[in-house]
């Protein structure tokens, strides 16, 4: 993972000056196919972020369906997101950072190559497969903090602390590792069972070093108690009314304690093709769900909603992003359908 230091400048875009009390962003997830709802929702994003003055963009994952990407050279970066989040009309948001976190179907191709894509591309901001980012948004005050995880090693169970090998194989769904994790693909039916062994075991060496880094710098942060917000950003969610994935469990066990334990104010995931909001009376965490960005295969892309969630504010089972607009001592949120 990469570091905090220096806040971030991510400039003032669209006339926007550091002096003015409110910032404004957007976020979106699961966008990462060519359809017509992807592009009919980057142009409503285009519209937004000059209306709000967006100062940078969130994405949580799934930036490439169904396999990723093969190297740093696939066609799928330009096809799926430099033209798709491009308008000749205003082309002003290609100035716009993209803060970018990874998603399964990432990991079902060359993650690595996405981060790699950070050296040509201006905008696609992913220095690691999780970092951190300070972005001074305001000239006097603390700058926002991003915590952007790689969640998709995180939702496996450990070997054998948790399940044996296999369990851990067969018996887990959301652990995409050993059927269509990027190693597992590339074995294809020569996998052995040493193999699987073996990928278990650097998955968990991966997950632990990446708690750790997270506890790490949450404690900063606490230390720091410079009063910026603290958003952390992954794919999958820890809180979710989909009746497709919904709720980690493994999340409740080590990811949700580590960010109330530091006071982390939101966490925006996706994973769920839907748009949603839960907040627990009392709680500082919020939890966020933006995956509506327009992955459309049929009927059944868009996730139905659990009846009865507790403590869901709201839910939306449409396409499209949120828009945020921060002050420093408020955040506000938008959901903005692709409709509009």
């Amino acid at each position: 993972g990469v570091r905090g230091g220096e806040a971030e400048e991510p400039g003032e875009l669209y006339g926007r000056s550091k002096e003015e009390a409110r910032a404004a962003f957007l976020v979106a997830g699961d966008w990462g196919m060519r359809s017509g709802v992807q592009l009919l929702t980057a142009q409503r994003m285009i519209r937004e972020a000059r209306r709000r003055r967006a100062q940078f963009v969130l994405s949580v994952g799934d930036n490439f369906y169904s396999w990723g990407v093969e190297s740093v050279r696939d066609p799928a970066f330009r096809a799926v997101f430099e033209d798709s989040f491009h308008s000749d009309a205003d082309p002003a948001f290609d100035a716009v950072p993209w803060f970018l976190a990874l998603g399964n179907h990432d990991h079902r191709g060359n993650a690595a190559a996405q981060v790699e894509y950070a050296g040509r591309s201006g905008r696609w901001r992913m220095p690691a497969q999780y970092f951190r980012a300070d972005l001074a948004l305001w000239a006097q005050g603390p700058p926002l903090h991003l915590l952007v995880l790689d969640t998709t090693p995180l939702v496996c169970p450990r070997v054998p602390a948790d399940a044996s090998l296999e369990e851990a194989v067969y018996g887990h769904p959301e652990c995409e590792l050993f059927a269509w994790g990027w190693e597992a693909r590339r074995l294809g039916e020569l996998a052995t069972w040493a193999d699987y062994q073996r990928m278990a075991d650097a998955n968990a060496a991966a997950a632990d070093a990446q708690l750790a880094w997270l506890e790490q710098e949450l404690h900063a942060l606490q230390a720091q108690d410079d009063g910026g917000w603290v958003l952390v950003v992954g794919h999958h969610a820890m809180e979710s009314a989909s009746a497709v994935h919904g709720p980690i469990a493994r999340f409740a066990v080590e990811l949700r304690p580590l960010l109330e334990r530091y006071g982390a104010d939101a966490y925006f995931a996706g994973h769920d093709h839907i748009m949603q909001h839960v907040h627990a009376p009392g709680a500082r965490l919020h939890h966020f769900v933006c995956g509506g960005g327009g992955f459309m295969t049929g009927a059944g892309a868009l996730h139905q909603v659990v009846p009865r969630y507790p403590n869901l504010l709201h839910a939306s089972t449409t396409f499209g992003f949120f828009a945020a607009s921060a002050t420093q001592s408020q955040l506000d949120l938008e959901f903005i359908s692709y409709r509009g």
